[in-house]
């Protein structure tokens, strides 16, 4: 298949049409996206100040509630909105709501660890159906060298929090003890050169499969928009995988040696798995981590059943 690519289209790699050409030789200034990107930081502070106020007792922890689904919701939606009113590039478009989603998904954990140690601090309330943040307090509590809430609520903190390769937030983090140079290096390098093999493999074979593909679609000539779909199948899935790779081991490791972040189970053998359950709860770990934590036990404490609460998971996953 890649040989008759080849030989039909010639060579098409062309790293001076590349969209990150055309991305990066603009004015970001103009950009919309790039002004989204500033613009998250009023949100993350927004968030931070909830937290400390409900922690100083200058707000109900009913109106916390009220600013934290507020300042969520108006995270979600603002780049929907702005994607709407302007024409920005489908590529960046879509990164950068990627990154909203996941600063979403990072808040939502950060309110709730914060709202269970207030309450437990507060009320003298234990916190029973969370083992390992329960752990994690007491273990605070008991230990000077640990940060203990309020003291987490700190610029410094939170946007560790955000760059480090999780979804779930903890007070104290795993660590290591120093950043391996050569370590950085190859993941830096891994990363680089395998965004460049993804926008490679685009090029030559995925754009010129999919415009061949657009005739057939408006014909509705079912034989020719099989075949053609069964063409996009194997360059998808190279290039699926290379993205799985090039995210979930080598981006992520690089993030996480620079921060020092000791938790590297990012991904488990899901190619071994024996059925679809098995493959989402090994694919993507953070997720899966985040969506146990703040949907399946929380459902679970309150009396759902595991089936009700393992639904609810698979639909927001």
């Amino acid at each position: 298949v890649a040989l008759n690519n080849v030989i039909q289209f010639g060579i098409l790699i062309d790293p001076t049409k590349s969209i990150w050409t055309r991305i990066f030789s603009e004015n970001p200034l103009y950009r919309p996206t790039f002004l989204l990107l500033l613009g998250i930081n009023v949100f993350i502070s927004i968030a931070l100040s909830i937290e400390r106020r409900a922690a100083n007792k200058q707000i109900s922890g009913k109106k916390a509630n009220f600013l934290i689904i507020a300042n969520i919701f108006l995270l979600l939606i603002t780049p929907i909105i702005v994607n709407i009113l302007f024409e920005c590039n489908l590529l960046l478009s879509s990164f950068v709501c990627g990154i909203y989603s996941i600063i979403i998904l990072k808040l939502i954990s950060y309110h709730n660890v914060n709202n269970w140690c207030r309450t437990s601090t507060r009320y003298g309330k234990p916190i029973s159906s969370f083992s390992k943040v329960r752990e994690e307090y007491i273990r605070a509590q008991n230990n000077s060298n640990l940060v203990k809430y309020p003291n987490n609520l700190d610029v410094g903190d939170l946007y560790y929090f955000l760059f480090a390769p999780t979804l779930c937030y903890q007070i104290n983090f795993p660590q290591t003890p120093r950043i391996r140079k050569r370590f950085v290096l190859k993941r830096l390098v891994e990363s680089i050169t395998l965004i460049l093999i993804i926008t490679g493999l685009i090029q030559q074979w995925i754009i010129p499969a999919v415009e061949n593909s657009l005739e057939p679609f408006k014909d509705m000539e079912y034989s020719k928009i099989i075949s053609r779909l069964l063409l996009l199948a194997v360059p998808n899935h190279i290039v699926w995988l290379i993205f799985f790779y090039t995210i979930f081991h080598s981006f992520m490791n690089l993030m996480a040696e620079i921060l020092r972040f000791g938790d590297r189970d990012f991904y488990r053998d899901w190619w071994n798995s024996d059925s679809v359950d098995q493959f989402w709860q090994k694919w993507n770990i953070p997720v899966h981590k985040w969506c146990v934590r703040h949907i399946y036990k929380p459902l679970v404490y309150r009396g759902y059943s595991r089936f009700t609460a393992s639904s609810v998971v698979f639909i927001v996953s």
